[in-house]
């Protein structure tokens, strides 16, 4: 297995490149601009270094040629902290509409957040005790499909998945949980997190996993993109299969050393489950299996090449140490 690093330097200019070719490049001055959207970057009155600021700036640009967005300028503004966007469109197929402002939006200023937590088991009391009672006082029984039931003792495969479940009854069960008379019942360190992929049943039908996060400090996750010093993409090849895309996440030293102490504690404990977020849903749930020493871990989640693209400039947003704000956003 050789590890090949994507170069993001590379694709940006390839992407350019191409479009460019067939007449539709991404930069076109001479067109007129539908969208105005200045972001404005915040830290809490601290200073800002003018590196932080262009790298800021560096991974908004390249948002525009992860989402295909068409430009007339980026104007860059260090004394106000602000980084103006005048928007033509998007890239579309004929006969496609204008995505709309949202759409900008997202792509701009919407930034990923990369969160490392601890998990109950299917077969850990809490777990047995909340469903338990919810199976038998809503009648959901039949919109989850237990790895473990909660109703009889026997144990299947101790697992950090708790239930599959459908797509079409995800809001149902959200609903649910948000209830006060639900939400009450859970234990105070117990929070419910949704796969980000769906998986397909052998016998046909896909499911969403559901997971019982572990609270382990006061912010939730043991680790966050706060602790995180370098994400880039890369991908693996094996003869005759297609390469598998992954995302290298490289944390501070003080991070490193509770990514350390965490897993060790892990791995000694029936090499129980690490839960990786993004946005808020589990990309994968690995079983600690030894320390993980060095400071660096890498995450796979089934990811196609732009997806992971998109993932990581996100994260590498999300990670900068301070907030982006719309400060604008007109139609012209």
């Amino acid at each position: 297995m050789h590890p090949i690093k994507i170069s993001y330097g590379l694709f940006f200019a390839v992407l350019i490149l191409t479009a460019c070719h067939n007449n539709e490049g991404l930069y076109r001055p001479s067109e007129q601009a539908k969208y105005s959207i200045t972001i404005g970057i915040e830290s809490e009155g601290q200073e800002l270094e003018e590196a932080l600021i262009d790298e800021a700036f560096q991974l908004l640009k390249s948002q525009l040629v992860n989402y295909g967005i068409i430009y007339q300028s980026v104007e860059v503004a260090p004394d106000k902290r602000q980084i103006a966007f005048n928007i033509i469109g998007r890239l579309t197929a004929e006969g496609e509409d204008d995505p709309g402002l949202d759409y900008y939006l997202n792509a701009l200023a919407g930034r990923s957040q990369l969160e490392f937590w601890e998990t109950f088991r299917n077969i850990d009391e809490p777990v047995k005790l909340l469903f338990g009672q919810l199976v038998k006082e809503y009648n959901i029984g039949d919109k989850l499909v237990f790895t473990h039931s909660p109703l009889y003792p026997e144990s299947v495969y101790p697992s950090a998945v708790i239930a599959e479940v459908a797509p079409g009854d995800m809001s149902l069960l959200d609903s649910l949980f948000r209830q006060p008379e639900v939400a009450g019942r859970m234990p105070l360190n117990m929070v419910l997190a949704w796969s980000f992929y769906t998986g397909d049943r052998p016998e046909g039908g896909a499911f969403f996993e559901l997971y019982a996060l572990k609270k382990t400090s006061t912010r939730g996750p043991f680790l966050t993109g706060s602790d995180v010093l370098s994400i880039e993409n890369s991908a693996t090849e094996e003869p005759g299969m297609d390469p598998e895309f992954t995302i290298d996440v490289g944390f501070t030293p003080k991070a490193s050393m509770i990514l350390a102490n965490k897993t060790r504690q892990l791995a000694q404990d029936s090499n129980r489950e690490i839960a990786i977020l993004i946005d808020g849903y589990v990309v994968t749930a690995p079983r600690v299996m030894s320390e993980i020493s060095g400071g660096r871990c890498q995450i796979s989640g089934n990811f196609e090449l732009e997806q992971v693209i998109k993932i990581t400039d996100r994260l590498k947003l999300g990670a900068l140490p301070f907030e982006l704000r719309v400060v604008e956003a007109v139609k012209l």
